[in-house]
């Protein structure tokens, strides 16, 4: 049986141990995580400038919400859409998911 003294010290040294592994594993995560918005980011930049060269949509026109979205055929703030009748539509393929 080992010393009590002996036992913590590796107890102590394992939490260390540990921890430093934690600290690298949250570093990695931080990184993926910006990379996956990165990523996001480009990914909806390039289908706005694709929407603007497709179908001639100024990005910059007052009608242009990112806060808004269709609803009941109507372009509607997000906010004004409840998050019960979003969900609904959005099980039911109505609605797009946007986040």
């Amino acid at each position: 049986m080992e010393e009590p003294t002996t036992q913590n010290t590796k107890l102590i040294q394992r939490k260390g141990e540990l921890t430093e592994e934690k600290d690298a594993l949250a570093t990695q995560l931080e990184e993926a995580n910006n990379e996956v918005f990165n990523e996001h980011q480009a990914g909806f930049q390039k289908a706005l400038t694709q929407a603007a060269f497709f179908y001639k949509i100024l990005l910059n026109e007052d009608n242009f919400d990112v806060y808004k979205d269709i609803y009941h055929d109507q372009l509607v703030n997000i906010q004004d859409i409840s998050n019960e009748d979003a969900k609904e539509e959005l099980d039911a393929g109505l609605l797009l998911k946007t986040g």
